[in-house]
C-alpha cells in the first residue's frame, strides 16, 4: 500500500513537472513571438522624415495630387495652357504630362501611361500605378492604404537654397583639376573680342556645312553630332557663352530666339549649336553624349552634370549642367536671381553635387 502511494506521487510530481515545463515553453515562445511582432511592426513604423500624401479615390482608382507630389518631391512645375500639359523637372523639364492622355514626354521620349491624368477639384491629379511610370527613378514611396508615402533619402537643402548655398559656402577643395595638355589653357577668354564679327564668321560656316572644325554636314545642313566634331575653338565658344550673361532663367523655357530665356540645358543647347554641336534638349540626355572625362582632367569647354538632391528626391539623377571654363569655374543658369552666372564648381553647393562631365567637342 504504502509503495502504490509513493508510486502515485511520484507519476503526479512528474505530471506536474512536464505540465509546468510545457507553460513555461509556450509562455517563452509567446514572449519571443510577441518580440519578433514588435520587431517587425518596429521595421515597418514610417519615419517622421517620411511624407504623406492623401490619394483620392474616384471610379474605383487610386489618384495622387500631381501638384502636391512634385511640391513634396522639390520638382519645379510649369503649366501648359495651351497644351493643357505640366511639365516637371528640376533646373530643366524632364518630364510633360498632358490632361486626358496616355501619351507622355520623359526626358525627350514619347511614352505610354497605364491611364491618363485626370483633373480632380481643378487639379491634375495620377493614378498611382503611372507613379512607376514616371518617378520611379526620382524618389522612394510606396502606398500605405489611403495614403502615399514618400521616403526621406537626405536631409541636405533642396534647390530652393542652391542662391544662398552657393554665396554663403566658400571653402574651398581639391575636388576638380584642369588637364594640363588642355589646349586652350592660359588663354583668356575673358579679353575683349569683336564678338559680333567672331559670330558671324561662325554662323556663315555653318551654314555652308562648314563649321569649326566640321567634318561633314547633318541633314539639315547645320547640325553635326557631337563625334563628328574636332577643334573647335573653346575660347571662342566660351567668349560666346559669355555674351548671355544676365540672360534671365525660366524653368522648361522655350527657344530662346522667341522667349528671351534660358533653362540650363536650353544654354548649352543653344550655346554650342551656335558651333554646329547639336545637343539634346535636357540636361539627363546631355550627360548621355559625348565622351566621358576624369573630373581631374577637365578641359574648358566641357559639360559638367550635377544632382540637384531635395529630402526625398534621388541624390543619383542629374539635375543640372553647365559649361566649365577653367579654374575651377563654370558658366550656367539655374536662377532667377542671377540668370546666367559663373560659379565655381571647386567650393560650395556644386562642389557636393557633382556626378559626371563630358566631353562633346574638341
Amino acid at each position: 500500500m504504502v509503495k502504490r502511494t509513493r508510486y502515485f506521487i511520484a507519476v503526479l510530481l512528474a505530471v506536474v513537472l512536464i505540465v509546468s515545463s510545457a507553460c513555461t515553453n509556450r509562455n517563452s515562445q509567446g514572449v519571443e513571438k510577441s518580440q519578433n511582432q514588435s520587431n517587425t511592426i518596429r521595421q515597418l513604423a514610417l519615419s517622421p522624415d517620411d511624407a504623406r500624401i492623401p490619394l483620392v479615390e474616384q471610379n474605383g482608382m487610386k489618384y495622387v495630387p500631381l501638384q502636391e507630389l512634385t511640391n513634396v518631391i522639390g520638382f519645379q512645375t510649369k503649366w501648359i495652357p495651351e497644351t493643357t500639359s505640366l511639365a516637371i523637372g528640376d533646373i530643366d523639364a524632364f518630364y510633360q504630362l498632358t490632361m486626358n492622355s496616355t501619351q507622355a514626354e520623359i526626358e525627350e521620349k514619347i511614352i505610354q501611361l497605364s491611364s491618363a491624368p485626370n483633373m480632380i477639384d481643378g487639379k491634375m491629379h495620377v493614378s498611382v500605378d503611372v507613379m512607376d511610370d514616371v518617378f520611379k527613378e526620382d524618389m522612394h514611396y510606396k502606398v500605405v492604404e489611403n495614403e502615399l508615402i514618400v521616403h526621406g533619402v537626405s536631409l541636405e537643402p533642396g534647390m530652393e537654397n542652391l542662391d544662398d548655398a552657393e554665396e554663403t559656402d566658400t571653402t574651398e577643395v581639391d575636388f576638380f583639376g584642369d588637364d594640363p595638355n588642355d589646349p586652350f589653357k592660359g588663354d583668356d577668354p575673358e579679353g575683349e573680342t569683336d564678338l559680333s564679327t567672331e559670330q558671324n564668321t561662325i554662323d556663315e560656316q555653318i551654314s555652308q556645312g562648314q563649321g569649326p572644325g566640321q567634318t561633314g554636314g547633318g541633314e539639315d545642313g547645320k547640325s553635326f553630332q557631337a563625334a563628328a566634331l574636332r577643334n573647335i575653338n573653346m575660347n571662342s565658344l566660351i567668349r560666346v557663352a559669355r555674351r548671355y550673361l544676365g540672360v534671365p532663367y525660366d524653368f522648361g523655357t522655350g527657344p530662346y530666339q522667341r522667349t528671351g530665356k534660358f533653362d540650363c540645358s536650353s544654354y548649352t543647347q543653344y550655346v554650342f549649336g551656335k558651333f554646329g554641336v547639336k545637343l539634346t534638349r535636357i540636361s539627363r540626355n546631355q550627360a548621355r553624349q559625348g565622351v566621358w572625362v576624369s573630373r581631374r582632367l577637365l578641359r574648358k569647354g566641357d559639360l559638367v552634370f550635377f544632382a540637384v538632391p531635395g529630402r526625398f528626391k534621388s541624390n543619383r539623377t542629374v539635375g543640372h549642367v553647365g559649361i566649365y571654363i577653367g579654374n575651377g569655374k563654370m558658366i550656367n543658369t539655374f536662377s532667377n536671381k542671377k540668370g546666367v552666372h559663373i560659379t565655381y564648381v571647386n567650393r560650395g553647393y556644386w562642389s557636393k553635387k557633382f556626378l559626371s562631365a563630358k566631353r562633346v567637342a574638341y
